[in-house]
């Protein structure tokens, strides 16, 4: 048996928010390449179909592009809704949908903290409420939060960025407490 035999997630579930680019859809392909069913998530149903479908090529249905918008409850309850329907079942939570908002804290605007504390922690604590019974139930499933270095020190002109992603990061420490 090789290493990445022992990884194999065949018969699991996994969504993963922000998937149509960038590190989401690196994480969504290694998810489907593993074995697993993977929910792609993007703003636009357009953009979240396209990458599914294009992820999805060789997973032979395996893939389901849906339009979701993170700090939005409702549509955070009909991305998992909509998961169980198609997969049946949910397994693996990846929360990598998120902004950053840079600038000298004094030409920010409270617009801008909002929107970037609401994608960056608001999003990720209403997708980990959305399958915690769930995962209860189960008895299992798996939960990765994608943070960032900046929850842990500080750079200029990222005060709302920064302070998200430590928020996020003591979050997973305390749900998974």
């Amino acid at each position: 048996m090789s290493v990445l035999d022992r990884f194999r997630l065949d018969g699991k579930v996994a969504i993963v928010t922000g998937a149509s680019r960038g590190l989401g859809r690196v994480m969504a392909g290694a998810l489907i390449e593993a074995g697993a069913s993977v929910t792609v998530t993007a703003r636009s149903l357009e953009v979240a179909e396209a990458a599914a479908a294009e992820l999805g090529k060789e997973a032979w249905g395996r893939t389901l592009g849906l339009s979701v918008e993170v700090t939005k409850a409702e549509d955070v309850e009909a991305m998992v809704a909509r998961t169980i329907e198609a997969f049946g079942r949910v397994d693996i939570l990846v929360n990598n949908a998120g902004i950053n908002i840079r600038g000298p804290i004094e030409t920010l605007s409270e617009a801008d903290w909002d929107a970037v504390i609401d994608a960056n922690l608001k999003g990720p604590w209403l997708c980990c409420r959305a399958v915690a019974t769930i995962f209860k139930n189960q008895q299992s499933g798996r939960v990765i939060n994608v943070s960032s270095m900046l929850g842990e020190i500080s750079l200029p002109d990222r005060t709302p960025y920064a302070s998200s992603k430590g928020g996020l990061t003591l979050m997973t420490k305390n749900a998974g407490a």
